[in-house]
């Protein structure tokens, strides 16, 4: 759909950005969810001096790659204050690729909660049983804006073939 079309505009975008040596790549990595970039061994010497320049990242002593990890938080699942959706600079939740089961701390009403997934109707999300209302994040990540408060928050992904199997059931 448009949300994975966006999603791997966004990704090429961040690599294209990484191997220039864009300062703000790490945000970019960020809202995709990418902690670690490792640069395999041969192209060390055309990579490294680039992904050097990008202040979010920070190389991680390795003997047959160079590795890079993010400085910024990154996550599954993300929440970020009212007004603030800046990739990098969120609240990462407990969450794994496609679900999260996870307590949401109390905060102020407005706050979006991002995952670093492609934006899609199918996304489905809840607070103490109640259905939170979509929203697309950074032009392409599936949001879901968060009332006030905390309690109970649960992600989901349902397809359509799982949603008709359940039905047939």
């Amino acid at each position: 759909g448009a949300g994975s079309t966006a999603a791997s505009r966004a990704s090429d975008a961040a690599v294209r950005d990484l191997a220039v040596g864009q300062p703000d790549t790490g945000a970019e990595l960020a809202a995709l969810d990418i902690g670690y970039v490792i640069v395999p061994q041969d192209s060390r010497g055309r990579l490294t001096a680039p992904i050097g320049r990008t202040a979010t990242l920070a190389m991680v002593p390795a003997q047959t790659v160079t590795v890079y990890r993010s400085t910024l938080p990154t996550g599954e699942l993300t929440v970020y204050a009212p007004g603030t959706i800046q990739p990098g600079h969120g609240t990462p939740l407990p969450a794994t690729a496609g679900a999260a089961d996870t307590v949401l701390p109390p905060g102020p009403s407005g706050r979006t909660l991002v995952l670093a997934e492609p934006a899609d109707a199918h996304w489905r999300a809840t607070l103490d049983g109640h259905r939170l209302t979509r929203t697309t994040s950074f032009g392409w990540a599936q949001g879901f804006t968060l009332p006030a408060g905390g309690g109970r928050l649960t992600v989901h992904f349902v397809s359509t073939r799982r949603g008709l199997l359940l039905a047939l059931e």
